[in-house]
């Protein structure tokens, strides 16, 4: 606490604007990095169980890279430089510089990191409410955007009026980060959770339909 105190009395640091442009520049620094990009190029071609294991652990990398630049910034700077952090850490995910402002990640992962920075508990209702969205309809992407349509809500309870907004920021980002995969969704062609699934709906459309008449009314057979 002495050392925040210090920091925050602290001739240059102490500059409000100052504290705001280095937190969120560090904030998107971090978040800019395309961890799922650099997993793939550096295991092409090696071992596919060891290259599996790593692609699993890149939500865990960008989570981290979220909640180190959020929490610092909390601590360091107050509340709103924090939330401010949390929007550009999502905002890098989302559309990464290095990568032309597009093939980022989805910002959930990044959401979470940046809530268990800002407020545990709206980080473990995120969480639960993306569990219980991602299982009751078998497909990650109804998860993410689920948990991120309602994650404004508890922002707003606990942490006041600048949370819930900083939340709705983080919506619209997420929102835009998703279109191709709601286009997909809405085209029956996004993949679901379960591989049996998936196996059972492509089984079903390479079925052959035919059409028959029962007592003038046309019905479709398989």
């Amino acid at each position: 606490m002495q050392g925040n105190e210090a920091l925050l009395h602290n001739a240059f640091y102490g500059n409000y604007y100052v504290r705001l442009v280095a937190a969120v520049g560090f904030a998107f620094l971090l978040g800019s990095i395309p961890f799922r990009t650099i997993v793939a190029w550096f295991f092409a071609g090696l071992d596919e169980r060891l290259g599996s294991t790593a692609r699993g652990l890149v939500p865990v990398m960008n989570l981290t890279k979220a909640f180190v630049p959020v929490l610092l910034a909390t601590h360091g700077g107050g509340l709103r430089i924090g939330l401010v952090a949390a929007v550009a850490a999502v905002l890098a995910d989302c559309y990464c510089p290095w990568l032309r402002f597009r093939g980022g990640g989805k910002g959930v992962a990044a959401q979470l990191g940046a809530l268990a920075a800002l407020c545990w508990p709206a980080a473990a209702i995120f969480a639960v409410v993306w569990l219980a969205f991602a299982l009751s309809t078998n497909y990650v992407v109804l998860g993410g955007v689920g948990a991120t349509a309602f994650g404004f809500v508890p922002l707003w309870f606990f942490l006041g009026a600048g949370g819930g907004f900083a939340g709705i920021a983080i919506l619209l980002l997420v929102a835009s980060a998703y279109r191709g995969n709601l286009a997909s969704l809405l085209g029956d062609r996004e993949p679901r959770m379960r591989p049996e699934s998936n196996a059972r709906a492509n089984e079903m459309q390479r079925l052959p339909i035919s059409v028959v008449r029962l007592g003038g009314q046309p019905v479709q057979s398989v």
